[in-house]
């Protein structure tokens, strides 16, 4: 079970202030969503009793209930993650095309893919007299409603005709960002009960015993499969109307959730009530008021696995939380290190049973977020590496980094399609999609060369992933990075390739114009297989940098070609007349020589980073960066990189997967190093860097280079990955983790409705 809340609606708070607390208290608690409800009126005289039941008297909270779509709206302004929902609004109290219009905004402003919207057709006739709808029934009020919000909702031009709001032909946005999942309340009735099956995408049950609910449920998804749906996709939310005493009440007639905390909590500790779910019933920990509990449930988890197990504390736990970037250590519940397959599993189930995220630390270098409720899986221990030189294909757990690759592949005359630094996780960087700064534009995305992912997903399973089994997976995995699950393994294909010509060609910072301009020209007519990245650099005085470098403002011009060493000199022979050379490093180098020609710290260090796809780079383009970062500027960035994408790195795959980069002309990253105390100077230097190149900037980028500052909610996710590739990718993550058990990352929310 995931646990919401309830916005403060009622009289006698102060809404804005007690609104902010817990909406942002909420959220820090990791709790999954933030409801409402919604109430017109509160009558003296009722027509109806509560809940249509004659002669109950209505409930004093609703004497004064605050605006619902109001209340959404605020919340989704202060918080950045938690679920935001209604439970429910009454149909024939909003007019339908308004109230299209206010959800898909409410979307924009959250982010997208983070709005629950719950429908009902209410039980006043108070309320639907004061709303001018008492004519209509309710039913037939939602009915119109769910017509329109889907015709809204949908491609313009727009036309319907309905009673309250017809719509000839007319463009109406905002259209929501991502697909908002559509609730419906009642179920008191065989047409409410076929309502929800066949046009919502789950139920709420309002204060409704577990019994009868169970019942209920088991009927809706009946139907659900008589119209061709897959129960499995719907979604039951129970709205508990908590009224906490300080003695228990009589059991004969006591309505459920109100009573004593005993008499509360009976309902979600049934029997009947686990049998609602298709996963373990998971139990929300808070480490701070539950430690002695929580550490008696690791001591059981310390029991079945073969490798540590760590909490805060504890020895060990500060080195298994440890990054490569110094300024994002991870803080979790527990980590657990990781020595097999059984050992991932175990875990996993351990998170699902109680309601924890799950975080993979595979090589380190990106940390996507912070959070305390997870457990970090480390796969640091699980490093073996298995080369089949004939079927030209090495198999590595999730804990190899690029060096013990190319250490097994190199010897047998083979080349991996690793990246820029050989200390980072083969896994992670294949997941991203893989930008091989060698072989990318003659050969395409390393991710396309992947053959089968060894996968535990959320529900422990052990799967084999590739492309002719469970495709869908295959094409998610490349490209979302850690979504899905945990990667434990991947075989992928390796490339007869002993030598490439390349290296490094370092100039003197004050030449930056001639420089940035004379390879903007060159790259424009550089054939595919020559890769190559430019970066204007300020170095550290540090004593293993060779001597023209140290503490050296430079321009440090990369290049890669897959062919000839006369073919690669000739080539690169124009880069070395635009400015004189202050130090050279290209050669014809062995396949493994060519994980230096970055040049990449291997050490651990403090940075704080930023990126940016571009569109173009023209001489205006040029000028921005050396108004920004050239001599005379008091830029403290200790790197701003542009990679050159294109060729083979823009061919649609043989099978498809989610990497969004494709047509991105040009990659540029940069990043700050430094101390504590300096990260805000260097985040206000990133962000003025990116409004500097922001006329020439490109909705997509590439995944692997996303900082924790950037992506962080599903409208920018959406536009990096592109609409349609996102609503599949997040169809994906519905079907194998609705939970979202996998959101310590750039994250996908779960969402299995396509607009």
């Amino acid at each position: 079970m995931l646990f919401g809340i309830g916005l403060p609606q009622r009289g006698g708070l102060d809404l804005r202030e007690d609104l902010l607390k817990l909406s942002i208290g909420a959220e820090r608690e990791d709790f999954s969503t933030l409801w409402v409800y919604d109430r017109l009126l509160f009558p003296t005289k009722p027509k109806d009793g509560l809940y249509g039941i004659d002669g109950l008297p209505w409930i004093e909270a609703y004497q004064q209930a605050a605006d619902p779509v109001a209340l959404l709206a605020a919340a989704a302004a202060v918080t950045k993650q938690i679920r935001l929902g209604s439970s429910v609004l009454v149909a024939s109290l909003h007019q339908p095309l308004r109230l299209a219009k206010e959800l898909a905004t409410i979307d924009h402003i959250s982010g997208g893919g983070r709005l629950i919207a719950g429908l009902g057709s209410g039980w006043s006739a108070d309320e639907r007299r004061a709303a001018g709808t008492e004519a209509q029934s309710p039913g037939a009020q939602l009915d119109e409603t769910l017509d329109v919000l889907q015709a809204a909702w949908g491609a313009d031009p727009v036309s319907y005709h309905h009673p309250r709001s017809p719509v000839d032909s007319a463009l109406i946005q905002p259209k929501p960002l991502s697909t908002i999942p559509l609730m419906l309340g009642g179920g008191h009735g065989e047409k409410s009960l076929e309502r929800i099956a066949h046009r919502a995408q789950g139920w709420m049950a309002v204060a409704i015993p577990p019994a009868v609910m169970a019942a209920t449920w088991q009927r809706i998804t009946a139907l659900a499969a008589d119209y061709g749906r897959n129960p499995d996709d719907m979604r039951l939310v129970c709205r508990a109307n908590i009224v906490l005493l300080d003695e228990p009440l009589p059991e004969g007639g006591r309505f459920p959730f109100v009573g004593d905390m005993e008499q509360i909590c009976a309902p979600a500790n049934s029997n009947t009530a686990s049998r609602l779910v298709r996963s373990p019933a998971r139990t929300k920990m808070t480490l701070r008021t539950n430690l002695r509990e929580f550490s008696g449930l690791v001591a059981g988890l310390r029991d079945r696995l073969t490798g540590p197990v760590f909490l805060p504390g504890e020895r060990g736990y500060a080195e298994e939380c440890s990054t490569y970037n110094l300024m994002t250590p991870l803080r979790p519940y527990l980590a657990v290190g990781a020595e097999t397959v059984a050992d991932v599993q175990a875990t996993v189930r351990f998170a699902a049973q109680h309601g924890i995220g799950v975080a993979i630390r595979g090589g380190g270098h990106v940390v996507a977020k912070q959070a305390e409720d997870i457990v970090v899986i480390n796969m640091r221990r699980m490093r073996s590496v298995t080369v089949d030189p004939d079927a030209r294909r090495v198999r590595f757990e999730g804990g190899v980094l690029w060096q013990e690759v190319l250490d097994a592949v190199t010897p047998f005359g083979l080349a991996a399609m690793n990246g820029s630094s050989p200390t980072v996780g083969a896994t992670g960087y294949l997941l991203g999609g893989g930008h091989s700064p060698h072989l990318g534009r003659s050969l395409g995305w390393a991710a396309e060369y992947i053959t089968e992912i060894e996968l535990v997903t959320p529900d422990g399973r052990l799967r084999h992933v590739s492309a002719d089994s469970q495709s869908e997976l295959f094409f998610a995995l490349r490209g979302s990075k850690g979504n899905l699950g945990v990667v434990t393994a991947v075989e992928t294909e390796l490339f007869p390739i002993t030598h490439i010509y390349g290296g490094g060609l370092w100039f003197a910072g004050e030449h930056i114009a001639e420089v940035l301009n004379g390879w903007r020209t060159w790259v424009a007519d550089v054939p595919n297989e020559m890769s190559s990245s430019i970066a204007v650099q300020r170095l550290p005085p540090a004593p293993e940098l060779p001597e023209p470098l140290r503490g050296a403002f430079v321009l440090h011009v990369r290049t890669a070609y897959n062919g000839s060493p006369a073919e690669g000199e000739r080539l690169i022979a124009p880069l070395r007349s635009v400015a004189p050379v202050i130090f050279d490093t290209v050669a014809h180098l062995t396949y493994a020589e060519a994980a230096t020609i970055h040049l990449d710290p291997p050490a651990p260090l403090p940075y704080v980073d930023r990126s940016s796809g571009l569109a173009e780079l023209t001489k205006e383009t040029v000028d921005a960066l050396i108004e920004f970062a050239g001599p005379q500027s008091d830029c403290a960035l200790a790197s701003i990189e542009i990679r050159l994408l294109g060729g083979a790195l823009d061919r649609e795959p043989l099978t498809p997967d989610a990497i969004p980069a494709r047509g991105l002309p040009f990659q540029l990253f940069a990043f700050g190093v430094g101390p504590e105390e300096q990260m805000p100077a260097f985040r206000a230097s990133l962000a003025k860097l990116m409004e500097q190149v922001r006329p020439w900037a490109h909705p997509r980028r590439m995944v692997s280079f996303l900082s924790p500052d950037e992506a962080t909610n599903q409208r920018e996710m959406r536009e990096l990955y592109g609409a349609e590739r996102y609503d599949r990718l997040a169809r994906i993550k519905a079907r194998y983790d609705p939970a979202n058990m996998f959101r310590v990352n750039h994250n996908i929310a779960p969402s299995p409705i396509s607009r």
